[in-house]
């Protein structure tokens, strides 16, 4: 569970930095993408944490 979700992290992460700014619109895209999961794996670890 931890290694899947640390993997599409990691993915989503180098993703992120290896873009290219060819296109500005999917370059929206892909930053609003690597927040909205970054923001949705802080939630997950934080309901695992407070909810024993």
């Amino acid at each position: 569970m931890w290694v899947c979700v640390f993997g599409l992290f990691l993915f989503s992460f180098f993703s992120y930095m290896k873009r290219s700014v060819d296109c500005p619109l999917l370059d929206l895209f892909l930053s609003s993408l690597f927040w909205i999961f970054s923001l949705c794996c802080l939630f997950i670890v934080c309901m695992l944490v407070l909810i024993p």
